[in-house]
């Protein structure tokens, strides 16, 4: 996990920089609470455990950005420019790994990559507040890329209670992680255009976007164990991260090659997963498993270079992502 840490130090944001007082006192209060509450004769002595999951499943991606037409985004319009990357079909897979010590201190690093095979993507170009006046759209496809995500975290985990100490386990944790998104632009239609220019797909689109979010997060991980061969795993993570893309814009003359424009802006994200698992007489178990993520950036810059050697700056509004997916697994102990 060194590729996290060497991002996270590049941006000057480690994990007790990353969060506010707000972030970091519930997190602080939780582990307070769980302390007080939980007898040392609850916390999980046991032998070490170490376990892998392999995972592999469909996912799809939606990501959206729009800029100001001056840095203040006071001027008109508003929204100068959207871009809208939707329904993004994505094969991924996966690899987590969680290691539990006889202490109770816990691990869990996970790792994923995916394939884009198909997606669309529209460019609007508007002229008044609002999206209104808008006169330029492209409707495009998107296929041949890929996504990264990677992180780690550190806690503590814990049986609640002696009634429950074999079945439920908590794990508050904190932690860093990085996500990747490199996304094309191909097969460009023209739907809305000023005179002057055709209607229709027009050739040689090959443009490409590429996001970063790195950053830092509290989270927790719980485990329950319904039956013998029955268990759920959740996770919770709030994250805090530095977001930052570039894009090579190929069909416009006008801008600098292979890097047209820059984005930058601090935001928020919320990790959500389900794990399904069924234990096998052999030990390893099966799992489906269930990923939701909704992340948000504040208010930032956009760099725009162009091909004589200058630039500029205005507002980037805002840029959103969301992200599902749904996949089966293998979880198996060493």
């Amino acid at each position: 996990m060194s590729v996290i840490f060497q991002a996270i130090s590049r941006s000057g944001c480690w994990p007790s920089a990353c969060f506010s007082a707000g972030l970091l006192a519930p997190l602080l209060a939780l582990l307070t609470a769980m302390q007080s509450a939980v007898a040392v004769g609850d916390s999980l002595a046991r032998a070490d455990r170490f376990r892998a999951l392999y995972g592999f499943g469909y996912r799809q991606d939606q990501l959206d950005w729009n800029i100001a037409a001056d840095p203040s985004g006071t001027a008109t319009p508003n929204v100068l420019s959207e871009l809208t990357w939707s329904d993004m079909d994505i094969y991924e897979g996966a690899l987590d790994l969680y290691w539990t010590a006889g202490n109770g201190l816990y691990l869990h690093s996970a790792i994923s990559y995916g394939v884009v095979t198909d997606g669309q993507v529209q460019d609007s170009d508007y002229s008044s507040d609002g999206r209104q006046g808008e006169y330029s759209r492209s409707e495009n496809g998107a296929d041949g890329d890929r996504v990264f995500d990677a992180s780690f975290a550190v806690g503590r985990q814990w049986g609640l209670g002696p009634q429950f100490a074999e079945h439920l386990r908590i794990s508050p944790v904190i932690g860093v992680a990085t996500h990747r998104q490199r996304f094309n632009i191909t097969d460009g239609v023209q739907t809305i255009a000023t005179a002057g220019v055709p209607l229709g797909p027009f050739l040689g689109l090959d443009s490409q976007y590429d996001a970063q979010w790195n950053g830092a997060f509290v989270g927790l991980d719980l485990e329950w164990q319904l039956s013998g061969a029955l268990a759920v795993l959740a996770a919770y993570q709030l994250h805090r991260v530095d977001y930052e893309a570039e894009a090579n814009w190929n069909l416009r003359t006008d801008l600098a090659h292979p890097v047209s424009f820059a984005h930058d802006a601090e935001g928020s994200g919320d990790v959500f997963s389900l794990k399904l698992a069924y234990r096998s007489q052999y030990g390893w178990e099966w799992l489906l498993v269930a990923d939701y993520q909704n992340w948000e950036t504040d208010p930032g810059r956009a760099y725009t270079f162009a091909s004589d050697g200058s630039s500029s700056l205005t507002r980037l509004n805002a840029v959103h992502w969301d992200t599902w997916s749904l996949s089966f697994g293998v979880l198996l102990p060493y």
